[in-house]
């Protein structure tokens, strides 16, 4: 599993062990098996995908783990698994429990967001050459 201290160990070494473990419980909760979803949510999977996503920010703490480069990109990639896992856990008939365990963890989802904006920032930028700060909804 994610594990509950996935803190201290997220760095550009684990991230291709996290990215096989990732897959796993993916493909363990699809189809979906509302069972291992449920077992999931109760065993703070959802906590570990928040705390993953929120990872990075100050480029001292990414440099520390290794994050340089190119090698960057391999905590984006880990992010975005974290975010299929979460969809893979909501993935089938709504489930009330599985869906405030969901809301309750991802605190009103500012985690989300938050990732939401990097990425089209980070979008923007890198594939339409644009300044994202000049863009506003009229323009999308």
């Amino acid at each position: 599993m994610l594990g509950v201290f996935e803190k201290q160990y997220v760095n550009c070494y684990s991230c291709e062990l996290g990215y096989q473990l990732i897959d796993t419980l993916i493909e363990l909760i699809q189809g979906p098996c509302k069972d291992n979803q449920r077992t999931l949510v109760t065993s703070k999977v959802i906590d570990n995908c928040r705390d993953l996503i929120s990872q990075g920010g100050a480029e001292r703490e990414l440099k520390i783990k290794g994050f340089v480069g190119d090698k960057l990109e391999l905590l984006d990639g880990l992010k975005q698994k974290a975010v299929k896992l979460l969809l893979s856990i909501i993935e089938g008939p709504i489930d009330s429990e599985i869906m405030r365990a969901i809301t309750i963890s991802l605190d009103d989802f500012i985690v989300v967001f938050e990732r939401i904006d990097y990425v089209f920032k980070k979008f923007v930028t890198e594939n339409l050459n644009l300044d994202p700060e000049q863009i506003t909804l009229d323009d999308i």
